[in-house]
C-alpha cells in the first residue's frame, strides 16, 4: 500500500473535526499500538501537539483540529505498520466508533435503531442517514456546513 500526498490542496482538509472525535481516535490508537508507538507516529506526522495532550472529549470545535490532522494520524498508522496497517486502522476505527456511540448516542438518535429494524432496508438507510445528518448539524451549528440527502431511486 502506498500513500501519497495530493498534488493540490484539498479544501476538505481544512474542515474542523470535533475535539472528541480526535480524542477517541487517539485513545483507540494508544490502546492498539501503545503509548510509545503512538508517540512515534504522532511525531513523524506533524502531530506533536497531541503527545500526552489529547483534546477534551467534547463535541466542540475549540481546538482547531481539522480533517488534515485526522487524516495524518490514519496515514501515519498505515505507513508505520505497512501491510499490517490496514488491520490496525480497522481495529482503531472499531474502538473509536464504540467510544463515539457510548458518548453521543443521543445526538445521533442511536436508540431509534431498534425501531428502525422493522422498516424496509431502504427506509432504514434513509432514516439512519437523516439521523446522522441531524447529529452533524447539531455539532457543526456554528459553521458553514451544508448537508442534503437525495433519493435517486436506486441510490
Amino acid at each position: 500500500m502506498e500513500i501519497k500526498n495530493k498534488t493540490h490542496h484539498d479544501p476538505a482538509a481544512d474542515l474542523p473535526v470535533a475535539d472528541a472525535y480526535m480524542a477517541w481516535a487517539l485513545k483507540a490508537a494508544e490502546e492498539v499500538v501503545g503509548r510509545q508507538g503512538l508517540t512515534i507516529i504522532l511525531r513523524d506526522n506533524g502531530l506533536e501537539r497531541f503527545i500526552d495532550q489529547y483534546p477534551p472529549e467534547t463535541l466542540s470545535l475549540n481546538n482547531h483540529i481539522t480533517y488534515a490532522d485526522y487524516s495524518n494520524l490514519c496515514a501515519g498508522l498505515l505507513k508505520f505498520y505497512g501491510r499490517a496497517g490496514k488491520s490496525v486502522v480497522i481495529r482503531i476505527g472499531r474502538i473509536s466508533s464504540r467510544l463515539a456511540i457510548e458518548h453521543q448516542g443521543a445526538i445521533f438518535n442511536v436508540a431509534a435503531r431498534t425501531a428502525i429494524k422493522l422498516l424496509p432496508l431502504s427506509s432504514q438507510i434513509k432514516t439512519g442517514l437523516e439521523n446522522i445528518q441531524d447529529g452533524f448539524r447539531k455539532i457543526y451549528k456554528d459553521t458553514d456546513l451544508h448537508l442534503r440527502l437525495e433519493d435517486r431511486g436506486d441510490r
